[in-house]
């Protein structure tokens, strides 16, 4: 699965690529609408909840279709945002297509010089998910430098494994791995212990914890994590998957949090 997803990855590098670092801007794709009934948009099948980890598939085959549904995007080195490279996953029932449809992926790839979006299994540990950033690294898609990962929902849990391996092993692998995080309403938050939470703040790990105002439990998380990680809080206008609801407004304080870092 790892393989697949690294050769994912470097192909589509290759491809929105032009070989000296310059952005070659995928095509534009039509804004999908959900349907409206009583005023309220209907849920998708599957939308993620605080449970959305029980949801996830068998490890699927990452694939590339066509240029909408890339993994990996870069941008000119002259861009003048700080030298950061950012890992986008995804919750349990998304998909790395849904950065590129929010027009996410294609803002974030304009101010930043380095983005990846992941199609990582929810099941993840944080062992597959250094064993990917390894392999990234080693086939030239990541530079051997800490990233910043923003983890939607269960998606998160791999960085809170990571912490929790420090603590039970003093596995320190995450420090040096782990420039910033950036959990939106991440459930596995709320089954951490204190002392788990309390390593990011330990080892000056620098967190921006997003939610939406209709999310109840991702607010719960944010508080834990405000709490014992000392992380910047954020609540934006949507559900659960706020990070879509509101994606201009996520991307704005997403880049104001990586000029501080």
């Amino acid at each position: 699965y790892i393989s697949n997803l690294v050769d994912a990855a470097i192909e589509s590098h290759d491809i929105l690529t032009d070989g000296v670092g310059g952005f070659v801007p995928p095509p534009p794709v039509l804004e999908k609408k959900r349907p409206v009934v009583d005023g309220r948009k209907r849920k998708r099948q599957g939308e993620e909840s605080e449970e959305d980890e029980e949801w996830d598939a068998p490890l699927p085959t990452p694939k590339i279709l066509n240029s909408a549904s890339l993994i990996t995007t870069a941008t000119s080195s002259s861009s003048s945002s700080p030298s950061v490279q950012v890992v986008l996953l995804h919750g349990a029932a998304f998909t790395k297509q849904d950065w590129f449809d929010s027009g996410i992926l294609q803002k974030l790839c304009k101010e930043l010089p380095s983005v990846t979006a992941l199609d990582l299994t929810v099941k993840a540990t944080s062992q597959d998910f250094v064993q990917v950033y390894q392999s990234l690294v080693k086939e030239g898609v990541l530079e051997d430098e800490p990233i910043v990962v923003i983890s939607p929902s269960a998606s998160g849990k791999a960085i809170v494994d990571l912490a929790s391996m420090f603590i039970k092993n003093s596995d320190n692998t995450f420090a040096p791995f782990l420039k910033a995080w950036v959990p939106v309403a991440c459930p596995a938050v709320g089954a951490a212990s204190q002392s788990t939470l309390t390593a990011f703040a330990s080892l000056d790990i620098p967190i921006l914890a997003v939610y939406g105002d209709e999310d109840v439990s991702g607010e719960k998380r944010t508080e834990s994590l405000v709490t014992y990680a000392k992380a910047k809080e954020q609540m934006l206008k949507g559900r659960h998957p706020v990070y879509l609801d509101s994606p201009m407004e996520f991307v704005e304080v997403f880049l104001n949090f990586v000029k501080s870092l």
